[in-house]
């Protein structure tokens, strides 16, 4: 077995389905590392807005669900280095931030049909220019924590044909 400095802070991201969960796990194995993850954003939204789809989500929630989402990251981060030198994490704080670039710029939920995408677009009109600098403050936040807290970042970009279907141009602008 491979042993790695154990004060490392190695953060895997990528887009959904690109392997992250598999190459963090493979990685705590090989190099006694522990793994840690958040909450999914799914388990969040469930906690948050009981009954809802992402498909459904207005800008305003979308950006509670990754307010949501950096503090669980952060939880997870703190606890991990409370118990162990370092950790593997499965995601990072700039995911959040990444998926609301991204969205801003395919639209707030890609995986809709054109016709939902275009009633989205249009009544969500008036605060694109408030979501944007929104997610420019946030983006200051997240990456100084990135900087700060993480020694490595690996990012997968490998399509697979995982379970949940995401709009190709929103994986490579991601």
């Amino acid at each position: 077995m491979t042993t790695l400095s154990k004060n490392k802070r190695i953060v895997i991201s990528g887009t959904y389905s690109t392997g992250k969960t598999t190459t963090t796990t493979a990685l705590s194995i090989v190099t006694g590392i522990p793994m840690i993850n958040a909450l999914s954003a799914r388990e969040i939204l469930t906690d948050l807005y009981p009954g809802r789809r992402f498909q459904d989500m207005t800008a305003t929630e979308l950006m509670a669900l990754g307010l949501k989402r950096f503090e669980e990251r952060i939880r997870a981060e703190e606890q991990a280095l409370s118990q162990y030198d370092g950790f593997i994490s499965d995601g990072s704080v700039l995911n959040e931030w990444i998926y609301g670039t991204v969205r801003m710029k395919v639209g707030i939920n890609p995986g809709s049909t054109l016709p939902h995408r275009i009633a989205k677009r249009i009544t969500g009109f008036t605060s694109k220019p408030f979501v944007n600098k929104y997610l420019e403050s946030y983006g200051v936040v997240v990456n100084k924590h990135a900087r700060n807290w993480y020694t490595d970042v690996i990012h997968t970009n490998r399509i697979s044909n995982g379970s949940r279907r995401t709009s190709t141009s929103f994986r490579k602008i991601s």
